[in-house]
């Protein structure tokens, strides 16, 4: 009896069989690779989701950043750039630019007759395919052949190696305004040095407004000039020959009363090699200082991968008031090539006709958003069809078409 009872006790106590053993593993394992593949899925999504809030913010700004001056190109306050050349008389000068004995044009960035001007990434027109499948972040270029026309040498600190380093394949676009903020002047007086004389009380006032060696213009509503200031003493701004300035106000330069003093800003917009190694918009904004021509090379956004640009031309000629009916776009390089040069503006006078842009980028997540494939996916940017490497990053394209307000209808 005893023997028996211990047999039966044993019984109800024996462990799982194999079979069984091997069922709760198998499920087990099903329930683990479960919740890995929720997870996969789920972390998937959230970067799938993170990189293309990064793209739609990185687009948005971009464009809400060359809106802002580009809307400005030409602006000279009461008038723009094309107004100012109407008439027998000249109605501009540029205190930067040498008339007699030779005449020597204005460093290329001030050249403030021309609001805007364009230079095409080679190979990059509409309809033609630029391939970088086989380069994740390609180098930047160092030759100023890399555009059409070529750059010209004050644009050469873009082309420096390291971070801001121009990238081959995106256009280049110059633009140069008075800009909005303004303040009284009450007389122009003539001679070396000339005079600029404000309100008793105005550089006081707004003493973040003037730097010496920086680049004001005038305008009065009928005239206008641009000038690199060299000295302040109190309200009174002197402009000698030197430095930038080659020449000075003379007798014929007396402003009307009621004239106004801006500063004349001139922006470069440009894809470049970013602080990470990543392509990044940037913005150049010249800033002189005594004899040189400098700049501040401002990162603005990461990811901006590609720049592409078209220009509306209006039916009106060259140094005529546009009608306001923009006929045809057209990329940067036939602008520069079109028609004869016009008399102390070469061909860059052309650009008088531009009255919109039409703004193309290519946006990519900083990271990698997705599982990459085996060819890059193709975009078409303003035209331009770009086959980007297979990254894994979200991309996306942003394109808007931005009225030049100084050149339209008669303005």
């Amino acid at each position: 009896m005893i023997a028996m009872a211990f047999s039966r006790r044993g019984a109800r106590i024996r462990g799982l069989s194999l079979i069984e053993l091997m069922v709760a593993l198998t499920l087990g394992t099903i329930l683990i690779l479960g919740l890995v593949q929720l997870f996969s899925a789920s972390r998937s999504a959230f970067l799938a989701s993170e990189g293309l809030s990064r793209v739609q913010e990185t687009g948005r700004t971009a464009i809400e950043w060359m809106q802002r001056d580009l809307r400005m190109a030409g602006h000279m306050g009461c008038v723009s750039d094309q107004a100012i050349f109407l008439g027998a008389n000249p109605r501009f000068q540029n205190l930067l630019e040498q008339l007699t004995p030779t005449a020597v044009l204005p460093p290329f960035l001030y050249r403030f007759g021309v609001g805007i001007q364009g230079f095409e990434a080679t190979g990059s027109g509409v309809g033609a395919t630029i391939d970088r499948s086989a380069v994740e972040n390609p180098a930047g270029t160092g030759s100023a052949a890399g555009w059409t026309p070529a750059l010209p040498a004050e644009l050469a600190p873009i082309l420096a190696g390291g971070v801001g380093q121009a990238i081959a394949g995106s256009d280049v676009v110059v633009v140069r305004y008075f800009s909005a903020e303004s303040l009284p002047v009450e007389i122009v007086v003539p001679g070396n040095p000339s005079v600029v004389r404000l309100p008793a009380g105005t550089a006081a006032a707004n003493p973040d407004f003037f730097r010496a060696g920086a680049i004001y213009g005038l305008n009065d509503c009928i005239q206008s000039a641009v000038f690199q200031l060299s000295a302040q003493a109190g309200d009174d701004l002197s402009v000698t020959a030197t430095g930038l300035n080659r020449r000075v106000f003379g007798g014929a330069a007396q402003f009307a009363q009621g004239a106004m003093l801006y500063r004349a800003e001139a922006v470069v917009y440009y894809v470049g090699v970013g602080a990470s190694g990543q392509p990044s918009l940037f913005r150049w904004v010249a800033e002189p200082t005594g004899g040189a021509l400098n700049a501040r090379r401002e990162e603005l956004l990461e990811g901006v991968e590609m720049l592409q640009l078209q220009f509306g031309l209006d039916t009106a000629p060259a140094l005529a008031l546009p009608d306001g009916t923009i006929d045809v776009m057209r990329v940067a390089t036939p602008i520069n090539q079109a028609g004869a040069a016009i008399a102390g503006m070469g061909v860059e006078g052309q650009w008088l006709r531009s009255g919109t842009a039409r703004v193309g980028l290519l946006v990519r997540s900083p990271e990698r958003a997705q599982s990459p494939g085996t060819i890059g996916d193709e975009y078409v940017v303003n035209g331009t069809i770009v086959r980007a490497f297979p990254d894994g990053r979200v991309r996306q394209v942003y394109e808007t078409t931005i009225a030049m307000r100084n050149r339209l209808f008669g303005n």
